[in-house]
């Protein structure tokens, strides 16, 4: 850069305020993004509870309780290590909530063996 033309003079004006945050909106909103699974990581949960959080969002509402996904409405629980045998609630959520815990599994397995 070795020469600057001002095409023209300013007028010598503040720019005009901007509008003041309400963190307490910005506050909800990241605390709904996290919920709604837009915002998967969360301190203290393991890669694999955010995966299957992300695998039972794809299809139905889940969200944190702290460690604990509850799905469908709360009706189903899934505590860590999040396998089948870490679910408990009603018996057809539970059966919904099973399958697509086998098939993460599954495809887990087969990820790892690499057979995609």
């Amino acid at each position: 850069l070795r020469e600057i033309d001002v095409i023209e003079d300013g007028d010598n004006k503040s720019p005009p305020s901007l509008p003041q945050l309400n963190l307490d909106d910005i506050d909800q909103r990241l605390h709904e993004a996290i919920e709604d699974g837009k915002l998967v990581h969360r301190e203290g949960i393991s890669r694999t509870g955010a995966l299957i959080y992300a695998a039972i969002k794809k299809k139905f509402n889940v969200k944190w309780k702290g460690k604990v996904l509850c799905a469908l409405d709360n009706s189903v629980e899934i505590r860590e290590p999040y396998t089948v045998n870490d679910c408990s609630g009603n018996d057809q959520g539970m059966k919904i909530i099973k399958k697509v815990l086998n098939d993460f599994y599954s495809g887990q397995a087969v990820d790892k063996d690499g057979d995609d």
